[in-house]
């Protein structure tokens, strides 16, 4: 049953992503309600273009017959008739001429209608015009000149006023403006609001750790959650407008899960040398890996950084190298923005010993190679025979070298850096970069040397497979993600050695 239950949460997570939509649409949302509200405010100015206010005046009349006494049978009977004949005075040039002269304009600015009350001696009078005043002046002027032509038409019937015409306070087609607006709106917004989780739906990302397994052509290493988003310190810094920092390891805020995936992806890094040094027969000295994306801001840099701090929690000598000397970001990340005294770049560009470039941070037991500088003349430097040779006098010294390359998709670096690399891990944030793009950059660095062992599955957000993320994630199926049965790093299973293997633990000490 729990089995079935895990296929079906696979399933319906790989087919419709629920978190990354909200997602999507929470990032989107702002855009949404402002194109909607302006979509309103179009549609309300173009309705209040084209409204014209009407004004109406209704008048009632009783109708008696001349000359006998009237009765009531007789009066409906004459009101009928007055009904059509009073509607034809109404329509009549005459009319219409007489009033106009009597309000001093070229033509009648309004329209009259009429209509006999059923089973009554009444008729009711509807002028309708353009302004209050307007609609008025042309009642009362109807009701003094109507008498003028309607004597040679009907002269049996006498019409007096039942109830006195009134100025109107509003007009009779009231104006819907702001229920268009607001319908607009809303429908836009809906449209929009669907166009978004469509996009988001049809998207082609990597958006959860089921579809590593599915769209990727490489193992899922780990999964790191997204950190600053949960840390209580970067909720300060950005309410206070500070800088936005990494999030390290050893920091005090960083979290269980966040540090433990570090922890994991430095016992895969360890593995695979380990497994080098068996096939070679001789203890691998200075193993190099290359961290590195496809895009800017997947992450890698501080990868990069969190795994070199995890290494050197166990190892001597852990060389921290960047790379990217377009746009170096390690300075930033470990020494919060303090230049370093000798970059990376004047050591190879004037070929001076590394050494004079090189820092030790003694409280993090790591070597650092830095630069502060943007250099565009970075991919002729990392390719010449004296970056190559430096690379080799660097194995030598150090038992672990960390280079943090330039994006794939920016420059020729990253591919140079993956020549001089043992092992090539790719950075994958969530939710960004296209899964076909993913695979291209993975093929381009193996170049058929397999180099690439993996993705880090970066940023990742609290959503259906929250409590998958980290140490419950990879302990559960006593492995380090999908291939965690096939190299045996399950907790207290070792790391590929056996159950009996020992171990050292995080200050170097051995564990049993």
């Amino acid at each position: 049953m729990n089995q079935m239950n895990q296929i079906n949460e696979r399933f319906a997570v790989q087919s419709l992503d629920i978190p990354s939509i909200i997602r999507s649409v929470a990032r989107k949302l702002i855009l949404v309600l402002l194109i909607s509200v302006i979509a309103g405010k179009l549609a309300y100015i173009a309705r209040l273009q084209s409204y014209v206010p009407e004004y109406r005046v209704d008048v009632t009349f009783v109708v008696t017959t001349k000359g006998k006494v009237s009765t009531a049978s007789a009066n409906t009977i004459t009101a009928s008739k007055m009904a059509s004949v009073f509607a034809e005075i109404i329509a009549s040039s005459n009319l219409a001429e007489l009033v106009a002269k009597d309000l001093g304009t070229e033509t009648m600015q309004g329209t009259v209608t009429s209509s006999a009350v059923p089973e009554t001696n009444l008729l009711t009078m509807s002028v309708t015009a353009g302004s209050p005043i307007m609609a008025y002046d042309i009642t009362k002027s109807v009701i003094k000149n109507y008498n003028v032509i309607s004597d040679y038409i009907y002269k049996n019937a006498i019409i007096e006023v039942l109830t006195a015409p009134r100025v109107p306070l509003g007009p009779v087609n009231v104006s819907d403006v702001d229920t268009l607006a607001r319908k607009v709106s809303l429908i836009t917004f809906c449209l929009l609001i669907a166009l978004v989780v469509f996009s988001s739906y049809m998207k082609d990302t990597v958006k959860n750790e089921y579809q590593v397994e599915e769209k990727l052509d490489m193992p899922c290493l780990v999964s790191v959650v997204d950190e600053g988003r949960y840390s209580i310190r970067r909720q300060l810094d950005r309410i206070l407008k500070k800088k936005k920092k990494s999030i390290l390891i050893d920091q005090v805020d960083s979290s269980f899960y966040f540090t433990e995936s570090f922890k994991t992806l430095r016992s895969l890094v360890e593995y695979r040398c380990a497994k080098q040094a068996a096939k070679t027969g001789h203890e691998k000295k200075g193993y190099v890996v290359m961290v590195t994306s496809v895009l800017e801001n997947e992450g890698k840099s501080t990868v990069a950084a969190n795994l070199a701090l995890a290494l050197a929690q166990r190892h001597e000598h852990v060389l921290l190298m960047d790379g990217d000397l377009r746009k170096p970001a390690q300075f930033k990340i470990l020494m919060d923005g303090e230049k370093p005294k000798r970059s990376l770049y004047s050591v190879l560009f004037y070929k001076r010993d590394w050494h004079e470039a090189l820092s030790f941070m003694k409280k993090r037991n790591l070597s650092v190679l830095l630069d502060s500088e943007n250099h565009i003349s970075s991919t002729e430097l990392l390719r010449s025979d004296y970056t190559e040779e430096t690379l080799k006098q660097m194995r030598e010294e150090m038992d672990y070298i960390i280079l943090d390359s330039p994006p794939v998709s920016q420059v020729a670096d990253a591919e140079i850096l993956a020549e001089y690399a043992d092992e090539v891990i790719l950075v994958v944030r969530e939710d960004l970069v296209r899964a076909a793009d993913i695979n291209d950059t993975a093929a381009v660095l193996d170049q058929g040397a397999g180099k690439v062992s993996g993705c880090v599955f970066n940023r990742v957000r609290p959503g259906f497979v929250r409590q998958r993320i980290g140490y419950g994630y990879y302990g559960g199926r006593h492995g380090y993600g999908r291939y965690g049965h096939r190299y045996g790093y399950g907790y207290g299973y070792g790391y590929g050695y056996g159950s009996s293997h020992r171990k050292k633990t995080d200050d170097g000490k051995d564990a049993k």
